[in-house]
């Protein structure tokens, strides 16, 4: 069974965590498998790819920076990997936005299955809850080039950090922004690059994590 697969993959690659959590990313990959029959919501559904891509990402991010109390997720999807990130990261609020009524929809019936506290979903474009929650920090996956993001949150004046999800390429995105003029006011304040291996691949993965000045 591909959920047991999973328990026993977290179980080697994050001895660490607590089994209510093993237990609330299980589940949840669970729903999402289920969910995905009717809707496109992802296409990591083998487990060990799942591990790598996702909770990998969500690890990652939690590992490496520290995120404020209340963490707006911009474009979430399927909840990847923010949903990931709020089961991990007990200690802040996540907040996922998402456009598309049945993605939101799914998204909220998670988090009522899960009976997760600190995460609720929002049927909206992020940049109106940016603004709405006044948020500090955001994450964003998926959504488009740094400099499509950027433009996004042109408007949006409380956000002090933006962590970004990205590929082997986000250097280049990261110069383009900066030759359209959109980088001002927002400056890099570090990178992690990682790797995720599995089923014979190794890909070449980023969190950016850029300040308002």
């Amino acid at each position: 069974m591909p959920i047991q697969s999973l328990r026993q993959l977290i179980d080697i690659e994050y001895p660490e965590l607590e089994p209510k959590m093993v237990d609330e990313v299980v589940k949840f990959y669970e729903l999402l498998l289920e969910e995905n029959v009717t809707q496109n919501l992802t296409r990591q559904t083998d487990p060990i790819v799942f591990l790598k891509e996702n909770i990998g990402d969500a690890v990652a991010l939690l590992r490496t920076f520290k995120v404020s109390k209340k963490v707006i997720d911009i474009g979430s999807g399927g909840g990847l990997p923010a949903l990931l990130c709020a089961i991990l990261d007990k200690k802040s609020f996540w907040v996922l936005t998402e456009s598309e009524i049945r993605k939101a929809e799914f998204l909220r019936g998670v988090i009522i299955k899960l009976g997760l506290k600190n995460i609720k979903s929002c049927y909206s474009r992020g940049e109106e809850v940016v603004v709405a929650e006044a948020a500090v920090d955001i994450t964003v996956r998926a959504v488009g080039p740094i400099l499509k993001v950027l433009n996004l949150l042109k408007n949006c004046s409380t956000w002090n950090s933006l962590f970004l999800f990205k590929g082997p390429k986000w250097k280049e995105e990261w110069v383009a922004a900066k030759n359209q003029a959109k980088t001002q006011g927002v400056h890099l304040c570090g990178a992690h690059e990682y790797t995720a291996s599995y089923l014979g691949q190794t890909k070449k993965r980023a969190i950016i994590h850029l300040k308002r000045r």
